[in-house]
């Protein structure tokens, strides 16, 4: 889902889409990102024939895994290793955050590292964490891609991935 949501359980399943909207204002805002046709041989019509020169703001594509599965089973106490993988469409950035909230509340207070993996672009990061109670877990990787590199944290396109921990 994509919203505005506000700190508290539900920053742990809604990714903003606030940061895609500032993505988009900017390559407007260069006046390069929209451009009209104008070939001399070309006709246009009454409504201008526009093209965009720029590919649209993308959230990378992120997969995350516990103990090589979707669904994990554990003992209280031992430690699950989880893996996430991301993917940056080509021309849309790279990953310039990784977070782990692993209670489920989205506190994202785990920082992960990513590794590339082969040629393709995509990334990898794996990191353990033990639960101290039972419970059903949802533990969630969000990942921020960005393609200007100034740095701000305006226009960081989100994205997260959930697995399930089932801790006994």
């Amino acid at each position: 889902m994509h919203s505005t949501p506000s700190p508290g359980k539900d920053y742990a399943r809604i990714i903003s889409y606030t940061n895609v909207l500032q993505q988009a204002l900017r390559d407007l805002s260069a006046w390069g990102g929209v451009r009209r046709a104008s070939a001399p041989d070309q006709q246009l019509s009454s409504t201008a024939r526009w093209r965009c020169r720029r590919p649209p703001p993308s959230a990378a594509v992120v997969t995350t895994t516990a103990n090589g599965g979707t669904r994990a089973e554990v003992k209280v106490g031992r430690k699950v290793t989880f893996a996430g993988t991301v993917e940056v469409p080509p021309g849309t950035g790279k990953v310039v955050s990784a977070q782990w909230d692993f209670d489920g509340v989205g506190s994202y207070k785990v920082t992960g590292k990513f590794k590339l993996t082969d040629a393709t672009g995509e990334r990898a990061t794996t990191i353990s964490h033990a639960f101290a109670k039972p419970g059903t877990y949802f533990p969630a990787l969000r990942v921020a891609s960005q393609r200007s590199p100034d740095g701000t944290a305006y226009a960081r396109i989100e994205n997260l991935a959930r697995v399930r921990v089932v801790v006994r």
